[in-house]
């Protein structure tokens, strides 16, 4: 787990299988003695959105989501969190002078088809949050086409997404920035046991939807 995960210098498709991405770092983990950063190679990249909603007060309130890309590196089916951002709305909130107040989601799927040419997430909430989100998504005009594709995938009952978020760190097979948001909400679900938020469901969401890929794949 580093301190910020660096941006690749190129991302590449893959000719041979368009759904995997080629990056290209510009160190070496091990020389930098970061054996826990992404390398460069084969990555399997997917987002994963949690819509706004309710969050207890017990672990900070408000209302909000969260959106996150996270690649697979194939060799080792490690997963490295890349981009991450908190959100309230799908557009900009501003501010009388004109100056954004809070940034919205759909600036985040511009950044990262810009820079990782990925427009695939993965999302669970109730189909009529989905549907009512995807809407905004496709009407505001901050996202350029092709926009983000959204795939709603049901969870098993006996799926416990905290189970899933902290089997993945003890067998670290998840990496993450210490400086953002997910750090947080996992530093505050070590403390209370309980505590779901939009971030530990915007984890287990990709962490689940990459899972029938490392059979597959790696």
């Amino acid at each position: 787990m580093s301190d910020a995960i660096p941006r690749p210098e190129q991302v590449k498709i893959d000719l041979n299988d368009r759904d995997k991405r080629h990056l290209i770092f510009p160190y070496d983990p091990e020389d930098r003695g970061r054996p826990d950063a992404p390398k460069s190679g084969k990555y399997l990249l997917r987002g994963a959105v949690c819509w706004p909603m309710s969050v207890s007060p017990m672990i900070g309130g408000g209302f909000y989501g969260f959106a996150l890309l996270a690649g697979m590196h194939v060799s080792s089916g490690r997963i490295h969190i890349f981009e991450e951002q908190r959100f309230a709305t799908v557009e900009h909130v501003y501010e009388p002078s004109g100056m954004i107040e809070r940034q919205g989601v759909a600036s985040f799927f511009g950044r990262v088809f810009d820079t990782y040419i990925e427009v695939r997430y993965f999302c669970h909430q109730g189909l009529d949050t989905v549907r009512k989100y995807r809407r905004q998504v496709k009407e505001t005009r901050m996202v350029a086409e092709p926009g983000p594709q959204f795939k709603r995938r049901e969870w098993p009952e006996d799926f416990d997404p905290i189970q899933a978020v902290h089997e993945a760190i003890e067998t670290r097979r998840l990496f993450y920035r210490r400086d953002g948001d997910a750090f947080k909400a996992l530093q505050t679900l070590q403390a209370r046991p309980d505590a779901l938020g939009p971030e530990i469901l915007a984890l287990a969401c990709v962490l689940r939807g990459l899972r029938r890929y490392r059979k597959r794949d790696v």
